[in-house]
């Protein structure tokens, strides 16, 4: 991110109050089940798109299970999805 991004991002934190999007982030974060939070700890590490099937491989989890969990994270806009179930 460049300079200037973060310079607007800590000025829209201004606006907020002084709330930044960290310490929203962590709220938000701090509010999942530890199944939901293992999920996204897990797509956090791949650094990168990973598909669905890899990352229930990963942890441990049914498709189901994990269908559960990314409809927990998409629902707080904390990951994104494309593509066919299990593949994006």
């Amino acid at each position: 991110m460049a300079r200037t991004d973060h310079d607007q991002l800590r000025r829209s934190g201004e606006h907020l109050g002084g709330v930044s999007l960290e310490a929203i982030l962590g709220e938000q974060i701090d509010r999942l089940s530890p199944a939901d939070r293992g999920v996204l700890e897990l797509v956090a590490l791949a650094g990168a798109p990973v598909r669905q099937d890899l990352l229930a491989d990963a942890g441990g989890l049914g498709l189901g299970h994990l269908a559960e969990r990314i409809k927990a994270l998409r629902s707080g806009n904390l990951v994104r999805t494309t593509g066919g179930r299990g593949v994006d």
